[in-house]
């Protein structure tokens, strides 16, 4: 039932779903706002390629041990100032050898949801804040059951309202930070 004054709509009768109106902010405001590399993205990269994240970390630990070995010995400085490089490169050490046995590969995953919903926002801000499962999952090369899950649990957070098209009756997925107008056509819904 739509309910005009209140600006919402309910989906579902009373213990369905309320969608509630709101001013969007300015699509331009958003866009300027470019996100940073995550460390996410990071260890997909090491994921990836665990010989060379292997080997890099092997390096970086012998640097971290035999440059301030050699500054060390060579103005005699007393012993206990290798304390800190040698835990340093015991870490880089451990990481080197952790790396091919897939330690990455489960640190990739953990961030991994975090990078979908950042792609997903992305989206959604490009598309006027309007998602269908099926735009979602093929604009991004996603699974449907990735796609359709990513989309719930921000709707479960509270984060997105959940809509249907008026003349397909797709589920329409509405950022309300992003949306442009209650009457724009989402990715994904027929025209």
């Amino acid at each position: 039932m739509n309910d005009e004054r209140a600006g919402s709509l309910e989906v579902g009768g009373p213990g369905g779903i309320r969608i509630q109106s709101i001013l969007p902010i300015s699509v331009e405001s958003v866009a300027m706002t470019r996100s940073v590399p995550q460390a996410g993205s990071l260890l997909a990269l090491a994921a990836r390629h665990p010989t060379a994240s292997s080997i890099g970390l092997a390096v970086a630990a012998f640097a971290a041990l035999f440059g301030p070995l050699a500054l060390v010995l060579s103005l005699h400085l007393p012993g206990w100032l290798m304390i800190g490089p040698g835990v340093v490169g015991a870490i880089l050490l451990g990481g080197a050898i952790a790396a091919p046995r897939g330690a990455l590969k489960a640190l990739s995953r953990a961030f991994g949801q975090a990078t979908l919903e950042q792609r997903i926002l992305e989206l959604a801000l490009r598309c006027g804040g309007r998602l269908t499962v099926p735009g979602t999952a093929q604009q991004l090369s996603i699974s449907l059951n990735d796609a359709e899950s990513s989309l719930m649990d921000l709707a479960r957070a509270g984060h997105v309202d959940i809509d249907n098209d008026p003349s397909s009756g797709a589920v329409i997925y509405v950022f309300r930070d992003f949306a442009k107008t209650n009457h724009d056509r989402a990715i994904g819904t027929p025209p």
